[in-house]
């Protein structure tokens, strides 16, 4: 088994949940989902620690009646995205660059 291939698939995997994670709690901000809801609260709490490094970036909006649009949410997806893509991308290079002797 390549550790690289491995390595580089795993990467990805955490990258597809995390995104997954964030995403869900955009789409349910949005929607006006109750956040005292089981399943969503749970969400929120494990989503909190991904999102709170990039809080603070943009000023609070204007409070909606039930529904956000929650930018440092996007901005977190976008950030682990593109740093997700560049891990993964270093370790396929490195393993596909390497000759055998």
């Amino acid at each position: 088994m390549n550790f690289g291939k491995f390595f580089s698939s795993t990467i990805d995997w955490i990258l597809t949940a995390i995104e997954a994670l964030i995403g869900l709690r955009v789409i349910f901000k949005l929607a006006g989902v109750s956040p005292t809801h089981t399943v969503v609260k749970w969400l929120y709490e494990v989503s909190n620690p991904l999102v709170d490094p990039f809080k603070g970036l943009f000023s609070a909006s204007s409070p909606m009646k039930r529904s956000e649009l929650e930018l440092t949410a996007l901005l977190a997806m976008l950030i682990y995205g593109i740093v997700g893509y560049i891990i993964s991308d270093i370790i396929r290079s490195s393993v596909n660059s390497r000759r055998p002797y």
